[in-house]
């Protein structure tokens, strides 16, 4: 092997153990809150076929990827941190409460502009000419090409049941300190569907 070869394995070996030590829970809910958003926000702002395909290339399609990256993450911070540190995290984050509250509010937004959408998709084949079609338009409004975000959006995701499961099981927090983290949350940002 040659020098080069070694830095390499050497520079990724460095990044693969130090991932996990720059991660909370305000850095890993905050991105989970932006994915959310963003994908809202591009149904949002969806008004023709051409933003349709735009939204279902940079983040529909592309969500479960997202998400995915957010989780692996995650494991890893898990993994990598103490669990003190983990739960203290978790119970000491304005962004996780956030978290919560906004998956219903992102809930209710997606009945919203999916109503939204299926009107303008029917507009919009009502006026075509010339026997034009919108496939991406058609495609986005259908209530079914959004499950898993709106299975995510009810449950909060893996970041709310690999969390729950692990304070309730290995971490052995206190029930107690679980409920007041919830009932602070609610007081501070509003009610939650999410059991936590």
């Amino acid at each position: 092997m040659n020098l080069n070869t070694l830095k390499k394995i050497g520079l990724a070996f460095c990044i693969v153990v130090t991932v996990g030590c720059r991660e909370d829970a305000n850095s890993l809910s905050r991105e989970w809150r932006n994915i959310n958003n963003e994908y809202i926000d591009s149904l949002m702002v969806t008004v023709d076929d051409s933003s349709a395909k735009n939204a279902l290339l940079k983040f529909v399609n592309d969500y479960d990827k997202k998400v995915k990256i957010v989780e692996y993450r995650l494991g890893i911070w898990i993994q990598n941190m103490e669990k003190e540190v983990v739960v203290e995290s978790v119970l000491g984050s304005d962004s996780f409460a956030v978290y919560l509250a906004e998956c219903k509010t992102n809930l209710d937004r997606l009945d919203l502009e999916l109503e939204r959408l299926k009107k303008v998709a029917e507009d919009a084949q009502r006026n075509a000419v010339g026997g034009k079609t919108f496939p991406n338009l058609l495609e986005i409004a259908q209530k079914g090409k959004h499950s898993t975000f709106r299975d995510a959006l009810k449950s909060g995701g893996k970041l709310v049941s690999d969390l729950s499961q692990k304070f309730r099981g290995e971490f052995k927090v206190p029930e107690t300190r679980i409920k007041d983290f919830v009932a602070n949350s609610k007081k501070r940002y509003g009610d939650t569907h999410i059991q936590f």
